[in-house]
């Protein structure tokens, strides 16, 4: 599986930036938009997340199913909605808190997640 970004590109004590280069998770982050990561925040379900995954930090959405009484925790991929099975988040390595996107109408697109 290819690495889904380029090299960190920029870090402010406990932020991170990336770039996405891989389409599966179109279409919330495309190939070229930058998210901001905080390797120290609280993943909840639903939060964007960046997860190892065969030695390459992969941006996934985290689901928690709180159905069968124990907590389970899945990785999603947008564009297939492929789902994948952690034992725990010891492999979710940071939260997304901001996603910088291509100008609209020369307006900057920025989105943050809580």
């Amino acid at each position: 599986m290819d690495n889904q970004f380029s090299g960190g590109c920029s870090t402010n004590d406990t932020l991170v930036a990336l770039q996405v280069i891989a389409d599966d998770m179109e279409p919330e982050f495309e190939p070229g938009n930058v998210v901001v990561v905080d390797p120290t925040g609280y993943a909840t379900h639903e939060s964007f997340v960046i997860a190892l995954y065969d030695d390459n930090h992969e941006l996934r959405q985290l689901l928690i199913d709180k159905s069968s009484g124990e907590q389970r925790y899945f990785l999603r991929t947008l564009k297939t909605g492929k789902l994948e099975e952690l034992d725990d988040l010891e492999r979710v390595k940071g939260v997304v808190v901001q996603r910088n996107g291509k100008r609209i109408n020369g307006k900057r697109n920025i989105k943050h997640y809580r």
